[in-house]
């Protein structure tokens, strides 16, 4: 159990030092925090429509994993934009690497946007409470997590051209 744990903590010691020196080396090792973070948070969402008497407890849930995770974005784009500084011009490679920025940067502002919107929904629940029915609710939150969803789509695509970009083209 101490080696693996020694052997653990080596590997995050030595990736933190690498990041340190490197800031774009950092990229492959924390891009998936934010993408699991947004895939998770909508079924916070869910489970408080399903569970209306715990619903703020699980609503709240869903902003917090939804701010951190779009917090994370514009991180991974930041260590994203160092690391392919490093890249080789190649016309295949580019153009990968061109579709993989371009799906980043409208993901960072189409969930600032999503985590902004929901913000200002838990902040007016209280009187929005007060004044809806809750299938006004119930409608609003269903149309959130529509567009929510076109957004994970968005998501995946850019993840798939940055796994592209590592598996086909061998960018490392």
């Amino acid at each position: 159990m101490n080696d693996s744990f020694s052997s653990s903590w080596n590997i995050i010691s030595h990736t933190v030092t690498t990041g340190l020196k490197d800031w774009g080396s950092l990229h492959p090792t924390l891009v998936h925090i934010p993408i699991a973070l947004l895939l998770i948070a909508p079924l916070f969402i869910l489970i408080g429509l399903i569970f209306p008497k715990s619903a703020k407890t699980f609503y709240l849930s869903a902003l917090i994993l939804l701010a951190i995770g779009t917090l994370g974005v514009y991180l991974v784009i930041s260590t994203g934009e160092e690391a392919s500084e490093l890249i080789k011009p190649n016309p295949e490679v580019v153009a990968t690497l061109e579709a993989h920025e371009h799906l980043a940067e409208k993901i960072r502002l189409n969930f600032s946007l999503l985590t902004s919107i929901f913000l200002a929904y838990m902040l007016s629940l209280p009187l929005l409470s007060k004044r809806l029915p809750s299938k006004v609710h119930q409608m609003g939150l269903t149309l959130f997590l529509i567009i929510y969803a076109y957004n994970l789509v968005l998501l995946f695509n850019t993840a798939h051209q940055g796994g592209k970009l590592v598996h086909y083209h061998g960018v490392t």
